[in-house]
C-alpha cells in the first residue's frame, strides 16, 4: 500500500514539474513499461484534474497546477470540460426549475384519467428533480466505467502484442544461433582441406579477404505523411547483405531539447523505441536519423512516430511518418571452370 502511495504522489509530481531529470527518465521509463502503472497514472491525472475544477487545490500545488500543468491548450480544454460537468450537475441538483401549481379545482364534467398524475409531478417538483440528478450521476459512473474497461482491455492488448513481437523475436535469434556454428564448421574445414593439397593458394586467398567487409545500408529520407500523397508509401528495399538500416525523417523548425521515435507495424505492434535523440539542421528545416538492425523488418508496411521533449518535460508528437519494406534476394552469378 505504502508502495501505490509514494507511485502515486510520484504521478502528481510529475504532472506538476516537480521531478528531476534523473527521477523523470526513471518515471518515463517504469510507465511506458508497465500497464498497470499507466493506468495507475491515468487515474491520479484525473483526479488532480477534477480537484481544480472543484476548486480543492490550494496554496503551491494550485500554483505549480496553473503554471505547469496548463502550459498547453489540450489540458486547459480538459480542465473547462470537468468544471462545465460539475456546474452542470450541481445546477440540476440544487437549482429545481419554479413550477406553477396552482391548479383549478377539477369539476366533475372535466376530470379525467391524466389529472391525478398530472397533480403528483406538481405537487412533488423536488422530488421527481433529485431522481433525476440520481439518474444523470449513474450515468456518468457508469460511462466512466466502460471507458475504464476499454482502456484496461486496449492496454492488454498492446501488452500481448508486445509479448508476441519479443518472443518471436527471441525465436529468430535462436534459428540464427543454431544455423551459426554449422556455417563456421564448413568454412573452416574447407580451408584445411585445399591446404593440405595446395598450400599456396591459401596464402594467396589469405591476403585478398584480410580486409574487413564492407557494410552494406539501406538509408530512406522520409517526410511527413500527408493524406493527399497518391503516390503511397515510400519503399526500403533490404537484401540479404544488408546490415544497417539508416531512417533521416525531415520536419518542420522546432524547439525541442530531444526527441523521441517509436517504430510500430500498421497493425499496432511496437518494432523499436528510441530515447535522448538529437536533430540536424539544414535547408529544409531538421532532420532527425535513427540507425538500426535491418533484422527488425518484415516485408510489410510501418509507422514511425516523431515525438519532442518540451522545456516542460512532456511529450508531444510532431509527425509521423509512413513506409513500406520490400526484402530482395540477389542473383547468384557462376564462374565457368
Amino acid at each position: 500500500m505504502e508502495d501505490i502511495h509514494d507511485y502515486e504522489d510520484t504521478c502528481a509530481r510529475y504532472l506538476l514539474g516537480e521531478l528531476s531529470e534523473p527521477e523523470l527518465a526513471h518515471f518515463e521509463e517504469s510507465y511506458f513499461a508497465d500497464d498497470s502503472l499507466f493506468e495507475r497514472f491515468r487515474a491520479v491525472k484525473d483526479d488532480l484534474i477534477d480537484a481544480y475544477a472543484r476548486g480543492e487545490l490550494s496554496g503551491r500545488r494550485r500554483e505549480r497546477f496553473e503554471q505547469h500543468f496548463l502550459a498547453s491548450e489540450p489540458r486547459q480544454q480538459r480542465v473547462e470540460e470537468a468544471r462545465g460537468f460539475i456546474r452542470a450537475v450541481t445546477a440540476a441538483s440544487t437549482n429545481p426549475a419554479p413550477v406553477n401549481i396552482n391548479i383549478p379545482a377539477p369539476t366533475a364534467a372535466t376530470t379525467s384519467w391524466w389529472q391525478p398524475i398530472s397533480s403528483l409531478f406538481a405537487t412533488r417538483p423536488l422530488v421527481w428533480q433529485g431522481a433525476l440528478a440520481a439518474g444523470l450521476l449513474m450515468a456518468l459512473a457508469g460511462s466512466l466505467l466502460l471507458v475504464r474497461q476499454f482502456q484496461s482491455r486496449r492496454a492488454e492488448h498492446e501488452r500481448v502484442q508486445s509479448e508476441e513481437a519479443t518472443r518471436r523475436k527471441q525465436e529468430e535469434e535462436g534459428r540464427r544461433a543454431q544455423v551459426s556454428p554449422a556455417n563456421e564448421d564448413r568454412s573452416d574445414n574447407k580451408p584445411s582441406n585445399e591446404s593440405n593439397k595446395n598450400p599456396q593458394p591459401k596464402i594467396a586467398n589469405n591476403k585478398q579477404t584480410s580486409g574487413p567487409v564492407p557494410t552494406q545500408v539501406a538509408s530512406l529520407v522520409l517526410l511527413p505523411f500527408n493524406s493527399r500523397d497518391a503516390g503511397g508509401p515510400k519503399s526500403l528495399t533490404l537484401r540479404s547483405d544488408t546490415t544497417e538500416v539508416r531512417l533521416q525523417l525531415v520536419f518542420k523548425e522546432e524547439s525541442f531539447s530531444r526527441y523521441d521515435v517509436v517504430l510500430r507495424t500498421v497493425g499496432g505492434e511496437q518494432v523499436l523505441h528510441r530515447r535522448g535523440l538529437k536533430a540536424a539542421t539544414n535547408g529544409a528545416g531538421k532532420t532527425v536519423s535513427v540507425t538500426f538492425d535491418p533484422s527488425l523488418l518484415r516485408h510489410q508496411d510501418y509507422i514511425m512516430t516523431l515525438n519532442g521533449l518540451t522545456a516542460q518535460n512532456q511529450l508531444e508528437a510532431i509527425d509521423d511518418y509512413y513506409f513500406r519494406v520490400e526484402r530482395t534476394t540477389p542473383q547468384s552469378t557462376t564462374t565457368p571452370r
